[in-house]
C-alpha cells in the first residue's frame, strides 16, 4: 500500500499501532551455505586462517592433516609420541580432522563476540578483515569446528538449522609455541574423510604466496599425522628508501590519496620439502569432485614416500613499497564505513615485487613457481589483499594493497560506487609504483650503457656481450609491465596501465634499444632489413615474445613506438656515413621501397636521399661521398679501364655491379660514367698530385688516354666532343718536339712557317691520322701560324710596321681564323703619332686601335692621340682603313671626350671643341643629356656680379631675370645654343628658389620686391607643399614702426612669416593690426605674397592658428583677458574647426583658467604660463584643458574655488572646454559622510521625510524623465531607498587635481550615500533641515547628469505645498494619481516647523490649514503626520564609513 499525502500516512500510523510485532527468521544453515557457494577460490579455508593468523601477529602458523589412525592414538591414554607415530601413506590415506594454529595474540572477548555473529568484521583499519564472514569458510568442510585461545574455547554445532556456539575454559596446562605464545587452534572435523585437498606440491607453493605480502608471519608448516613433511621460512632486510622522480604526479586523480614515499627491500623464502612432494607434481591430473575439490593422487601414482628425505631450496625477491597518505571527504568516508565496517585509515601502503630475473635451473625451486614473474601473460600474478586473490594484475609482478574486496575475497570491487572509486585511487597508485620500478631499472640499465661505453673496444664500440646483457634486462622490464587483459575483472588491467602512463607528467617513457636507452618517441620497431645499413638507429632489440607483447602495442597505440619510417631512414642517413656493404644493403632497400610504391612523395624522398646519404669509398676512410655527388656508375661493359682513377661522382663498380645499369638511372637518375666526365677527373689537380705519371707530365701516358679517347671518337656525341675540348684546351696534354704543350700551343707536323713551332710527335712514332686527326683538330692543335705570334715577333724585333700586319691579314683572312683577327685590336702594338712638341729623342708610345683616332688634320688640332701612319697619305676608305675601322680605331671622339674637351682649361681648345660640338651636333643628339654630365662645367655662364665662368649645366638657366635672386645665366652669346643644342634649363627649379628664400631672403623691401615680382611669373610652377613651406617661413621684410611689440627707440626692420601679415587696407588697420603685419610689395609682388599666406581678409582658422602658435604672445597682442575670451567664444562657436586642429587644443595651453585669490599671490605657480592676469578678486592663466575644471556644483566650487582653477562660467564656453577634456569638479573631489549618534530609521522624521521624498520626487522627474537614472517605482520600495536621522551630520570633502590636494570639513543638514544598491537618505537634527541640501543630495542619486539648476528647482519642489505648486502649472493630480503617495499636501509647512524643533509652530500651522481651504481629509492625513514626526531629537548610533 502506498501512503500519497496526510492522511494516508496517519493511516499507516494508525494500523502499525493496531498491528503486532512478529519477529524476522533467517535460515542460518541456508544464509551460510550460500555465502559459502561464494567461496568457489583453491584452498580458500587455509587463506582466511592465515589472514586472520597474520592480523592476529602471528610469527608460526602450523597446519595439521590427521588421518583416524592418528586421532586413535591421540584418544588413547598411553599414546605415544609423535615422533614415535608411523608414517601415513601420503597417496591413499584419507584424512578426518584438520587443524590450523598459530602463535598470535590470544582472542579477547571482542574477538569471541565476533566470531559468533555473521558479517560482522573487524572494525580495526589496519586489519585486512572486513565482511566477517571469514571464519564461516570453516562450514565448507565441517559442521562443528572448534576454536581455542587463550585460556577459552568455544564450540559450534547445529541445531535443525540453527548454528549454536558453546563457549568455556581451558585447563591452565595448554601448550606453547616455539616462540613462547599461546597457540589459538582451529579444529575442523571434517564432514566426511577425504583425501588432501588437491597437489601438496600446489598447497605448498599455496603456503610460499601466502608468506609473500603478510605483515608479521614468517614460519608455516605442514604436519601429516604430526610429521612435518614441508616448512616454509621468510626472512625480510631493512628497507631502504628511494628518492622519487619530480616528473611523477604523486596525488591520485579523485585526490584521495598521494604518494608520501617509497621504499624497497629485499626478503627470502626458504622452503624445506619432502622430496615426495616434488617428484609427485601431477597437480593437473588430480580428480576434482563436483564442489571443486580434489579427491586424490591418480591411482597410478606409485612412488612411496620417504619421511626423511628432504629437498631445500630458497629464493630472494624485491620488493618495493609506496607509502600513501589518505585524505577522504567526510560524506565519502562515511559511505566506505557503510560498505566495510571499518574506518578509512590515514596512511596505507601498496605493494609491488619485481623480480629482475628467474633462476629456474633447479627443479626443486617450483616451490616458488608461482612467485615468478608472469612475463608468458598466463595470468599468475595476482592481486594480494593480505593474500592472493583470483584477480590477476596482467603484468609480471604481484601487488599487494587495501584494496576492497568482493565479500568472497576472490575479486577487487569495482562494481559499488564508492567502493570502486577508492579501489580506482589504489590502482592508480600500483601504476604509479610499476612506473616507478620501471623507469628505475631502466635508469640502472641506461647507466650501466653509458659507463660501458666510456672504455671502447678497438672499433670503439661497446662489447657484443655486454650489449647482449643489457638489452636482455632491457627488455625484461618491458616484458615485466606489459599489461595483458586481466580476469575476471578487465576493467583493473586497463587502470593499471592507464596510471602506468598517465603518472608520468613528462608523457614519456625511456625503453632500451640497439642504441641504448632512449625516448620511446625516439625508438623504432625491430626491422632486420633497415638494422643492415642502420647500425646506429635506435630499434627495440630482436626479441619474439617482447615482439607481441602489451607494453610494445600499448606505446604503438599511444603514438610512442613507431616503425621505421622513411624519413626515419632520411634523418639518419644525415647523421653518419655508411660502409660500403652498408651502402649496398641501403640502395637494395631503396630501390626495394621503389618498386613497391607504398609511400607519398616520391620525388621529395628520392631528394632527400640522395642528399642526406653519404658512404665511405673502399679503402678511404677519410673523407665521405654525399649521394648526392654521384652522377655516374661504370658498368661491365664500360670502356674506360677499370685499372685508371675513376672520379669521386662515380659510384664504386664494387657497388655498381650487383645493380642493372637500366634501374640505376630509373630510380636515382645516373649516366654511366662518360669519357668527358672520366677525362675531366684525369686531368683534376688531385689526381694530377695522386699520380706518378699522368697525362701532363708523361708522354707516354698522354698517348695511351689519347688513344682511348680516340678508340670512342667516332661514338661521342657533339656536346661530349665539346667537353672534352673545353677539359683540355689548357691543359699540357700534347706530346710535342718542344714537350708537353697546350692543344691550342702546338703545330700539327705539317706547319714548317717557322723553325722552331712546337709540333706533334707521339713516343711510339705512330702517325697522326684518321680519327686521332680529328681529335687533335678538334682540341685546338693548329694547322697554321697565329696572328699574335707574328705581333710579338713585330713588337720584339720591330722587323714589321702596322702597315706590313694588315697586308698579311688582308693576304690571309680566308685561312685565319675570325677571332685571332678580331684579337689584332686588342694588341697594346700600334705606334701613337708623336706630337710636334715632343724631341725625337723619345720612343713612340704603343697603344690599342680603341684609344687612337684616324689621323686627320681637325682631330690634330684637338689634341687628340692619332694613329702613326708615317709618310704614307691617309685614306679613309681604303681597305686599310676599312680593316683599322673594324679592328677599334676611332673615326670621332665620342660625346664625354668631347665634352670634356669643352671644359678644358685651355680657352682656345674649348672654343674648338664647341665648335666641334655644334657642326656635329646631329652626330651627338641621340645621347646627349646634361644629367648625364652633371659634375663637369663645360658651359659658358655669368654670374650676378656679370664674371664670365665654366659652370655645370645644372648650375646655369637661360633665362636672365633669374639673376636678381643670384643664379648664374648663360652667356648671352650662346642663349639659343643653350637652349636648343645645350638642353640648358630656362629657370630655376622651385626647390632652388625656396632655398634661396630659406638660406637668404631679402634684407631690403626693395630687393623683396624685384624677388617677388620674378617668382610672381612663376606661380603655376609652385606646388602647394611649397607654398606651405613658404608660408612659415621668415621671408618678408617689414619695417615697423616705435612702440610696436617692441622698445626700440627709432623704426627698425623684421623678418616676418607670409601668414603673419595681412595686405595694407583700412578694414585691416581699424581691425587686425593687433594680430597681423600690414604689408604691400607692389601688385605683381602681391600676387605672389597671397599664395605664400599673406591675407587679404582674416578668417576663423587664421585666428585659431595665431592663437595656438604662442597663446601668451596673442594674449599680450589683444591686451586683455576679456578680448582674449572674446575670441575663446567665437572659437567656441566655430562648428567647422578640423580634427588635427581640435587634437592639437587638448594639448595646448591656450585656455583661460580663473582661480579666485584670497589675498595676493606672491609668485607665479610652476607647471602652468608665466602670464597672470587679475581681474577683480581672480587670476586668470593660461592653461591645458586638462588642468582646468568645469564647474558642475555651486556648493563645491565655493569651497575650493582659491584651490582650483575653473572655466569660465558661460554655457558656451563651459561646453568648449568639456570637448577638449576639461573634467567636470565634482570628478576631482571625493566625498565621505560622516553621521553621529544615528537614530533608527523608523523615526518620525525620517519616515515623514522619505514619504515627502517620494512624492515630490514624482513630481520632479516627470518633467525629467530622459535624464532620470532610477524609477520611481523602484525607489519607493522600502529596501532600496531609505531616510535615517542622526544627531550631526560631517561632510569630508578632498579635492585632488593637477598634483594639489586640500579638504574641507563641513556640516550638512542630509546627505545620500549609495552603497550595495540602496539609496540612503541622511537627515541632521541639529540645526533646521535645508531643503536644498536635500534636493541637491536627491539630485545626485535620481539624475544621470545633474545640473546646479536642478537642485533649485527640485529644492522648490520639496519647500513648496501641493496648491501653491498646483497654482504654479504643475499637474498634481495626474501626476500623483499614477500611483498615489500617503502624504499631506501640507507637508512641507509641517516638516519646516519639525526642524525648528517647535511642536507648537506645528500645531499652529495644522490650524492654518482650514485658513487655506484645506480640506477635512488633508488635515486628518497630516494628523497622522504629527504623531510620526513627535520624537526629532531622537539620539543617533555611529555609523559605519
Amino acid at each position: 500500500m502506498l501512503f500519497t499525502n496526510k492522511s494516508d500516512c496517519k493511516t499507516k500510523l494508525v494500523q502499525l499501532k493496531a498491528g503486532r510485532e512478529e519477529g524476522v527468521e533467517v535460515d542460518q544453515k541456508a544464509l551460510i551455505e550460500k555465502i559459502l557457494a561464494r567461496y568457489a577460490g583453491e584452498f580458500s579455508v587455509f587463506r582466511e586462517l592465515m589472514q586472520n593468523s597474520d592480523d592476529a601477529s602471528a610469527k608460526i602458523v602450523e597446519i595439521h592433516f590427521h588421518t583416524q589412525a592418528h586421532l586413535n592414538r591421540i584418544n588413547i591414554a598411553t599414546q605415544t609420541s609423535e615422533s614415535s607415530a608411523p608414517f601415513p601413506g601420503l597417496k591413499s590415506q584419507p584424512f578426518f580432522e584438520w587443524v590450523f594454529r598459530h602463535d598470535g595474540i590470544p582472542f579477547a572477548d571482542a574477538d569471541w563476540d565476533r566470531l559468533r555473529k555473521i558479517a560482522e568484521g573487524n572494525p580495526d583499519e589496519e586489519k585486512i578483515g572486513a565482511f566477517g564472514v571469514g571464519f564461516y569458510s570453516l562450514f565448507s568442510i565441517t559442521d562443528e569446528p572448534f576454536v581455542k585461545s587463550g585460556n577459552q574455547w568455544m564450540g559450534f554445532y547445529w541445531k535443525d538449522d540453527q548454528l549454536v556456539a558453546r563457549r568455556g575454559k581451558l585447563p591452565l596446562s595448554i601448550g606453547l609455541a616455539r616462540s613462547g605464545s599461546p597457540w589459538t587452534s582451529f579444529s575442523m572435523p571434517l564432514r566426511e574423510a577425504a583425501l588432501f585437498p588437491g597437489s601438496y606440491l600446489d598447497f605448498v607453493r599455496f603456503l610460499a604466496m601466502s608468506l609473500t605480502f603478510v605483515r608479521d608471519l614468517k614460519d608455516v608448516s605442514l604436519y601429516i599425522d604430526g610429521h612435518r613433511v614441508a616448512r616454509i621460512q621468510k626472512g625480510v632486510e631493512r628497507a631502504k628508501q628511494l628518492a622519487i622522480q619530480e616528473y611523477f604526479d604523486r596525488t591520485t586523480p579523485l585526490r584521495m590519496m598521494k604518494v608520501k614515499e617509497i621504499h624497497t627491500n629485499e626478503f627470502y623464502l626458504s622452503a624445506r620439502v619432502m622430496k615426495w612432494i616434488h617428484e609427485n607434481k601431477m597437480e593437473k591430473d588430480l580428480v576434482v569432485n563436483p564442489q571443486g575439490q580434489s579427491t586424490g593422487l591418480p591411482a597410478s601414482s606409485s612412488i612411496e614416500s620417504d619421511p626423511d628425505d628432504f629437498q631445500v631450496s630458497s629464493i630472494v625477491l624485491t620488493i618495493y613499497t609506496a607509502q600513501v597518505s589518505v585524505r577522504l571527504e567526510k560524506e565519502f568516508s562515511q559511505e566506505l564505513l557503510r560498505a566495510t565496517k571499518k574506518k578509512s585509515p590515514k596512511i596505507t601502503a601498496c605493494s609491488l615485487i619485481y623480480i629482475e630475473k628467474d633462476d629456474t635451473s633447479d627443479e626443486y625451486n617450483s616451490v616458488f613457481r608461482n612467485l615468478r614473474a608472469d612475463l608468458a601473460a598466463k595470468g599468475n600474478a595476482r592481486i594480494f589483499i593480505g593474500h592472493a586473490t583470483s584477480q590477476s594484475t596482467g603484468m609480471g609482478g604481484h601487488i599487494s594493497a587495501r584494496f576492497i574486496p568482493t565479500v568472497e575475497r576472490e575479486s577487487v570491487d569495482l562494481v559499488d560506487q564508492n567502493v570502486s572509486k577508492w579501489n580506482r585511487e589504489l590502482l592508480y597508485v600500483g601504476g604509479l609504483l610499476a612506473r616507478f620500478i620501471y623507469d628505475m631499472e631502466i635508469s640502472h640499465v641506461r647507466d650501466s650503457w653509458e659507463e660501458a661505453s666510456k672504455p671502447v673496444g678497438p672499433d670503439g664500440q661497446i662489447g657484443e656481450d655486454i650489449t647482449k646483457q643489457l638489452e636482455t634486462r632491457g627488455t625484461r622490464a618491458l616484458q615485466f609491465f606489459s599489461f595483458y587483459p586481466t580476469t575476471p575483472s578487465r576493467v583493473l588491467g586497463k587502470e593499471l596501465e592507464g596510471a602506468f602512463f598517465s603518472c608520468a607528467r613528462n608523457k614519456d617513457l625511456l625503453v632500451v634499444s640497439t642504441a641504448g636507452v632512449q625516448s620511446a618517441y625516439q625508438v623504432r620497431s625491430h626491422n632486420a632489413v633497415f638494422k643492415a645499413f642502420l647500425s646506429d638507429l635506435p630499434m627495440l632489440p630482436y626479441n619474439a615474445a617482447l615482439r607481441e607483447s602489451a607494453i610494445v602495442n600499448a606505446l604503438r597505440e599511444r603514438g610512442m613506438l613507431r616503425d621505421v619510417s622513411v624519413q626515419d631512414v632520411l634523418d639518419k642517413l644525415a647523421q653518419s656515413p655508411l660502409r660500403e656493404e652498408e651502402m649496398l644493403k641501403c640502395l637494395e632497400w631503396r630501390i626495394g621501397l621503389e618498386a613497391s610504391g607504398t609511400f607519398a612523395d616520391k620525388k621529395l624522398v628520392l631528394q632527400r636521399f640522395v642528399k642526406e646519404t653519404t658512404f665511405y669509398l673502399p679503402n678511404d676512410r677519410d673523407e665521405p661521398v654525399k649521394l648526392s655527388s654521384i652522377k655516374t656508375f661504370m658498368s661491365s661493359i664500360n670502356a674506360i679501364p677499370r685499372t685508371y682513377p675513376l672520379p669521386r661522382h662515380t659510384l664504386p663498380f664494387s657497388i655498381s655491379v650487383h645493380f642493372q645499369p637500366r634501374t640505376l638511372r630509373s630510380v636515382f637518375g645516373w649516366d654511366e660514367l662518360g669519357i668527358a666526365d672520366w677525362i675531366e677527373h684525369m686531368v683534376t689537380p688531385s689526381t694530377l698530385c695522386y699520380l706518378q705519371e699522368n697525362m701532363t707530365t708523361s708522354a707516354t701516358y698522354a698517348e695511351e688516354v689519347l688513344n682511348i679517347i680516340t678508340n670512342s671518337w667516332a661514338t661521342l656525341g657533339d656536346g661530349e666532343k665539346e667537353r672534352l675540348g673545353k677539359i683540355l684546351k689548357d691543359k699540357d696534354v700534347i706530346p710535342t718536339t718542344s714537350g708537353m704543350m697546350k692543344p691550342g700551343k702546338s703545330y700539327f707536323p705539317s706547319v714548317k712557317l717557322l723553325d722552331d713551332l712546337p709540333n706533334v710527335r707521339l713516343p711510339s712514332g705512330a702517325s697522326i691520322e684518321n680519327n686521332l686527326s680529328d681529335l687533335l683538330s678538334f682540341l685546338g692543335v693548329l694547322d697554321h701560324v697565329e696572328i699574335q705570334v707574328l705581333i710579338n715577333r713585330m713588337i720584339l724585333t720591330g722587323n714589321w710596321d702596322t702597315r706590313n700586319l694588315l697586308d698579311y691579314i688582308i693576304t690571309n683572312k680566308t685561312r685565319l681564323p675570325q677571332k685571332e683577327i678580331e684579337n689584332v685590336g686588342l694588341e697594346t702594338a700600334f705606334l701613337q703619332e708623336r706630337s710636334v712638341e715632343a724631341p725625337l729623342s723619345h720612343s713612340q708610345k704603343r697603344a690599342r686601335l680603341s684609344d687612337l683616332y684616324q689621323p686627320l688634320d681637325v682631330l690634330r688640332r684637338l689634341g687628340l692621340p692619332l694613329l702613326d701612319w708615317g709618310a704614307h697619305m691617309w685614306c679613309p676608305y681604303s681597305d686599310e682603313a676599312k680593316l683599322l675601322f673594324k679592328l677599334g680605331l676611332r673615326v670621332y671622339p665620342e660625346l664625354p671626350k668631347i665634352l670634356e674637351l669643352m671644359a678644358s682649361s685651355e680657352e682656345e681648345i674649348r672654343k674648338l671643341a664647341m665648335q666641334y660640338f655644334v657642326f656635329n651636333f646631329t652626330r651627338y643628339a641621340s645621347t646627349y643629356d646634361p644629367r648625364d654630365f652633371a659634375d663637369l662645367a663645360y658651359i659658358p655662364a655669368v654670374n650676378q656680379e656679370g664674371t664670365h665662368f665654366m659652370s655645370k649645366p645644372g648650375d646655369v638657366y637661360v633665362n636672365p631675370e633669374c639673376s636678381v635672386m643670384g643664379f648664374s645665366v648663360v652667356n648671352p652669346q650662346l642663349q639659343d645654343t643653350a637652349r636648343s643644342k645645350l638642353c640648358i634649363k630656362e629657370h630655376p627649379s622651385t626647390k632652388s628658389i625656396i632655398k634661396v628664400l630659406l638660406e637668404r631672403p631679402p634684407k631690403e623691401p626693395k630687393t623683396a620686391r624685384q624677388y617677388f615680382e620674378y617668382l610672381a611669373s612663376r606661380i603655376s610652377d609652385f606646388s602647394l607643399s611649397d607654398y606651405r613651406t613658404l608660408q612659415q617661413a621668415c621671408i618678408l621684410p617689414v619695417m615697423l614702426p616705435v612702440g610696436k611689440l617692441s622698445t626700440h627707440q627709432a623704426p627698425y626692420l623684421r623678418m616676418v612669416r607670409p601668414d603673419e601679415c595681412i595686405f595694407k587696407s583700412k578694414e585691416a588697420s581699424e581691425n587686425y593690426a593687433k594680430l597681423l603685419m600690414p604689408v604691400d610689395f607692389g601688385s605683381k609682388a602681391n600676387i605672389f605674397l597671397k599664395e605664400c599666406g599673406v591675407k587679404d581678409r582674416v578668417k576663423m582658422m587664421d585666428i585659431i592658428t595665431l592663437l595656438l602658435r604662442d597663446p601668451n604672445g596673442f594674449l599680450e597682442l589683444v591686451g586683455s583677458t576679456n578680448e582674449y575670451l572674446r575670441h575663446l567664444r567665437d572659437i567656441a562657436a566655430y562648428k567647422e574647426c578640423p580634427q588635427d586642429v581640435l587634437e592639437r587644443m587638448r594639448s595646448s595651453p591656450f585656455l583661460l583658467g580663473r582661480l579666485k585669490v584670497v589675498q595676493a599671490p606672491e609668485g607665479s605657480e610652476s607647471g602652468v604660463s608665466s602670464v597672470d592676469c587679475r581681474r577683480d578678486d581672480a587670476i586668470f592663466r593660461l592653461l591645458q584643458p586638462s588642468q582646468i575644471a568645469v564647474v558642475n556644483d555651486i556648493d563645491a566650487y565655493s569651497l575650493f574655488s582659491d584651490s582650483v582653477h575653473v572655466a569660465p562660467e558661460e554655457e558656451a564656453i563651459e561646453a568648449f572646454y568639456l570637448k577638449l577634456g576639461s573634467p567636470e569638479l565634482t570628478t576631482v573631489i571625493t566625498e565621505e559622510c560622516e553621521a553621529c549618534d544615528i537614530e533608527s530609521s523608523e523615526s518620525s522624521l525620517a519616515t515623514a521625510t522619505r514619504s515627502l521624498v517620494l512624492e515630490r520626487s514624482r513630481l520632479f522627474l516627470h518633467e525629467q524623465s530622459t535624464r532620470a537614472k532610477v524609477k520611481i517605482e523602484w525607489l519607493s520600495q522600502t529596501d532600496n531607498f531609505v531616510v535615517q536621522c542622526c544627531e550631526n551630520l560631517r561632510l569630508h570633502r578632498l579635492m585632488s587635481f593637477q598634483g594639489k590636494s586640500a579638504s574641507k570639513i563641513q556640516m550638512v543638514s542630509a546627505r545620500t550615500i549609495t552603497a550595495n544598491g540602496r539609496i540612503t537618505l541622511w537627515l541632521s537634527k541639529n540645526g533646521e533641515l535645508d531643503m536644498y541640501e536635500v534636493a541637491n543630495s536627491m539630485c545626485k542619486v535620481l539624475l544621470s547628469d545633474p545640473r546646479p539648476n536642478d537642485s533649485l528647482i527640485f529644492s522648490s519642489i520639496l519647500s513648496t505645498d501641493l496648491h501653491a505648486l498646483r497654482r504654479r502649472g504643475y499637474n498634481v493630480d495626474r501626476i500623483l494619481r499614477k500611483q498615489p503617495v500617503a502624504v499631506s499636501t501640507g507637508e512641507p509647512k509641517y516638516l519646516l516647523a519639525v526642524q525648528r524643533n517647535g511642536s507648537e509652530r506645528a500645531q499652529s500651522w495644522s490650524e492654518s490649514l482650514l485658513e487655506t481651504g484645506t480640506t477635512q481629509q488633508d488635515v486628518a492625513m497630516d494628523s497622522d503626520l504629527h504623531s510620526k514626526l513627535q520624537d526629532v531629537n531622537a539620539p543617533l548610533p555611529p555609523t559605519n564609513k
